[in-house]
């Protein structure tokens, strides 16, 4: 027979300990945040401390549920046995490792904090192959691992101690509560109640999903972002970052058997001689067309894609906005983002360097801006470089990446407190680009990157309340609707996007008419009217360069083609003084070319065509095009060695035999 008596005894030590482990975390935290009180100094909004504790609460409560769930199976076992004394020794065991652990986490992310900002990162597993020895030394010299290892000894009991006796206190509340359970369906409510506590204990959550990652960006500072992370749970998302960090996907797809000095020599000329990489990516500025642009926009549009701009789909009015402000701007249409994934794509625009499948805002190989750097850059021609994300900074690391390559400010929702999130991606971009306006003034230059969240699933704009005009599909094109992925709800919000971009530039220009805006897609948006859409209209995102008084004078190309990493020279031939130094994989756009190509994460295009470089296919996008000129097996080579190229900067920088730079 079940013994509910010694059941409940034993579970009700379990969730002291539970208690007592939560709360061992929440001094730590009060510690932290104490301690590093500086990083909270000038804090706006006193509540937001509070934000951090509730939220860093939860985190705890997961980590503190998988250290007693151990002990629960054996205080159910006690049901079962009432006179074994395993459940109390298997408890004292864990609670004994669990609080150890905890204190030596507690030291260790403590001196980590001090060295890197962060309770812990993926940096911390990259220490694995530097030199033990030396790492060893200076951890002796300047740690002080002595007066560690005596804190964590005075610590380790104190908590212990305190801990056993808050278990072990009797109480008669337990018999009383057992008297009660007298009938089946109250015995089953309890166990259910029990099982309940663990399961949403174990999540940190009651709503749909657990905790994660993202989670812990509720406030506008850093800091108390950071401190919501308990060390285990930093440790573990630095684990997950660690194994994207070295998910390289391997140079040899791209270098083949060529040498790094084989791929230098056919993508840039054998006339150089150089040790380091960047040393290939030098420009000087022609300053030819360089004007005084006080302030410069580059919108990357969340799947902002090119077919609704082709001739056949225009009637559909979805980016009306987008071509009244081509009439007057220098519209690119044969274009490439940097990859199919947002991050990726922006991870390109803020290196300069091309998507090569490895994550490298998850990367510290580089702990200062890359020479193709695009923030540096202009913070070099005198402006102020802000990164505005529609979305939470935690995600994908990007306030600190962004921060790492040269921005001198990072906004994202949490600086956007009065703007309603209408979904988990962010505000719409209608805030977001008030917030902007707002943000800007007349005393500094400023160079602005910019990525919107609105045109993304769950697509949460009430889009006929802001004016949409498809109520259903027109008649001519509902033949060729067979995609089951696009609906009116979709194209209202490319519609939607469309607006608000253009808006935005007018009120941006009536207040400074001699600004320069570069929009364009951060990927195709994959969802099209057609279930099968051709490589153009699944892969090609416009770029449009405005500004009536930025651009005046200047003559556009007839011919062009590129992608993102020729965004940033472009505009930097547009405001460099003559002879400026500037290091770009990317070309200047607005200086006619022979052969216009660009070349991107396996497509090719030009002017009247476009390639799939893995299956080597060609789509023609006008019967008027150059096919004749290019050698195409050519091209891809210069996709691949280019690629390998910016593997080796990344990852080496220095011009060696082998990609082991280390």
């Amino acid at each position: 027979m079940f013994d509910w008596v010694s059941f409940l005894r034993q579970v009700s030590r379990d969730i002291k300990l539970w208690g007592s482990l939560v709360f061992y975390f929440f001094m730590n935290r009060t510690f932290m945040m104490f301690y590093f009180s500086e990083n909270i100094a000038e804090l706006e909004k006193t509540s937001d401390i509070l934000l951090s504790f509730l939220n860093g609460s939860r985190y705890d409560s997961m980590v503190s549920a998988y250290m007693v769930v151990i002990p629960l199976f054996f205080s159910v076992y006690a049901g079962f046995s009432p006179s074994s004394k395993a459940p109390d020794k298997v408890r004292v065991f864990f609670a004994a490792v669990s609080i150890a652990l905890s204190t030596l986490m507690f030291c260790v992310s403590f001196e980590y904090f001090l060295e890197y900002n962060d309770v812990f990162n993926h940096f911390l597993f990259g220490l694995y192959y530097d030199d033990t020895k030396a790492i060893l030394i200076t951890v002796w010299k300047e740690y002080h691992p002595l007066r560690y290892i005596l804190i964590f000894l005075v610590a380790f009991i104190a908590i212990f101690k305190a801990a056993m006796m808050l278990i072990n206190a009797r109480s008669n509340s337990i018999e009383l509560i057992a008297s009660k359970i007298n009938t089946r369906p109250h015995k089953i409510l309890l166990a259910l109640s029990i099982v309940l506590f663990v399961f949403f204990a174990s999540r940190g959550s009651l709503g749909p999903r657990p905790m994660q990652k993202y989670d812990a960006e509720i406030t506008g500072n850093w800091f108390l972002n950071k401190m919501t992370f308990n060390p285990f749970m930093a440790l573990k998302y630095a684990f997950q970052d660690y194994r994207k960090y070295y998910s390289t996907g391997g140079l040899e797809r791209y270098l083949g058997k060529n040498s790094i000095e084989d791929a230098l020599q056919y993508v840039y000329g054998s006339d150089i001689e150089a040790t380091q990489i960047e040393e290939y990516f030098s420009k000087h500025a022609g300053g030819a067309d360089a004007r005084n642009i006080r302030h410069i926009f580059l919108v990357v549009l969340e799947s902002f894609d090119s077919w609704p701009l082709l001739p056949k789909y225009r009637s559909l009015g979805l980016m009306n906005g987008f071509q009244r402000l081509a009439e007057d701007g220098f519209y690119v249409k044969d274009f490439l983002p940097s990859s199919p994934g947002s991050m990726a794509s922006l991870s390109s625009i803020i290196s300069g360097l091309p998507s090569i499948g490895v994550p490298i805002n998850y990367m510290y190989t580089k702990r200062e801006p890359l020479p193709t750097s695009i923030a540096s850059t202009f913070k070099r021609l005198g402006y102020k470089t802000n990164f505005y994300y529609g979305g939470n900074l935690q995600w994908k690391r990007l306030r600190d990446f962004a921060s790492e390559q040269g921005f001198d400010n990072v906004y994202g929702t949490q600086h956007m407190n009065e703007s309603p999130v209408f979904n988990e991606w962010g505000v719409r971009d209608e805030y977001l680009y008030d917030f902007i306006t707002k943000n800007t003034s007349d005393e500094t230059p400023t160079f602005n990157l910019i990525l919107t969240t609105s045109n993304h699933p769950p697509y949460g704009v009430d889009i006929y309340e802001k004016g949409f005009h498809l109520k259903e599909l027109p008649v001519e094109f509902r033949e060729m609707h067979t995609s089951h992925k696009t609906d009116l709800k979709h194209l209202g919000h490319v519609w939607y996007s469309d607006q608000s971009i253009e808006a935005f530039v007018k009120s941006i220009e009536q207040k400074w008419p001699d600004s320069l805006f570069a929009l364009t897609g951060d990927h195709y948006g994959r969802r099209h009217l057609s279930s099968n859409p051709g490589i153009y209209e699944s892969t090609s995102v416009p770029l449009l360069l405005y500004g009536k008084k930025a651009l005046e004078g200047i003559s556009f190309p007839e011919k062009t083609a590129g992608t993102h990493l020729d965004i940033a020279p472009t505009i930097i031939e547009l405001v460099a003084p003559q002879g400026f130094t500037y290091h770009t994989m990317g070309k200047n756009l607005l200086t006619p070319q022979n052969s216009p190509l660009g070349y991107s994460y396996g497509k090719i295009i030009a002017p009247g065509f476009i390639v799939d470089i893995n299956s080597m296919n060609v789509e023609l996008t006008d019967d008027e095009n150059d096919l004749a000129m290019y050698d195409l097996p050519n091209i891809k080579r210069l996709h691949d060695l280019s690629s390998a190229i910016a593997w080796w900067q990344v990852y080496c920088g220095q011009i060696t035999d082998t990609p082991d730079c280390n």
